[in-house]
């Protein structure tokens, strides 16, 4: 069957029956059948760039089953281009809407969509390898800072990628001129006020 590009004048009949008679009527259950009109849909309706609650109120199912609908339509019915721009989709979220956390070890963030998470989680176990130490389950995302790093550097380039290293990097120095501070504190009790006025700016 052909690609379904964004910008496509779709007819949705005309659509549904290719798929039909390209894989066969029983190929797909009812949930399936479901999702692959959702995923037809969001091409003119813009349907999956809505956060969980939204779609959940537009399709009247739970944000679980949103959640499985997204990670369904990324591994049955996404062109290998459409998979892969989820990485960009990824990119951007972190610079507008993903508040980064951090403790020693690890980057905390939290990820809605769940194809998303599946492409992330893909890449770390292609990149890394070793994938014992981090977490993605359900929303939130817990990953080693050396691999972020990696899997950052390891997909692709870009000024994005670029700007989001760089404040991951800054923000470490910050912190670790902080850890430093507060050592030289526990030497010299009567400068905590100078310190304290450190960490506010």
């Amino acid at each position: 069957m052909s690609v379904i590009k964004e910008n496509d004048n779709i007819n949705l009949l005309d659509v549904i029956y290719q798929k039909i008679t390209s894989d066969g009527l029983y190929v797909y259950n009812k949930t399936d059948l479901y999702d692959y009109l959702i995923y037809i849909l969001n091409k003119e309706k813009d349907l999956l760039s809505k956060s969980n609650a939204e779609l959940s109120r537009i399709l009247k199912i739970s944000p679980s089953k949103v959640s499985a609908l997204r990670a369904n339509i990324s591994v049955k019915f996404m062109e290998l281009k459409e998979y892969e721009m989820l990485f960009d989709k990824f990119i951007s979220s972190l610079n507008s809407t993903i508040s980064i956390k951090q403790d020693e070890k690890y980057y905390i963030f939290t990820i809605e969509d769940a194809a998303i998470r599946n492409y992330i989680e893909a890449c770390l176990k292609e990149i890394c390898k070793n994938t014992a130490d981090y977490t993605l389950n359900k929303e939130k995302i817990k990953i080693l800072k050396d691999d972020f790093f990696k899997l950052l550097k390891g997909k692709k380039s870009g000024d994005k990628i670029e700007e989001i290293i760089k404040k991951l990097q800054n923000d470490k120095l910050k912190d670790n001129f902080l850890k430093f501070i507060d050592e030289l504190v526990e030497l010299f009790p009567p400068a905590k006020v100078a310190v304290n006025t450190i960490k506010r700016i």
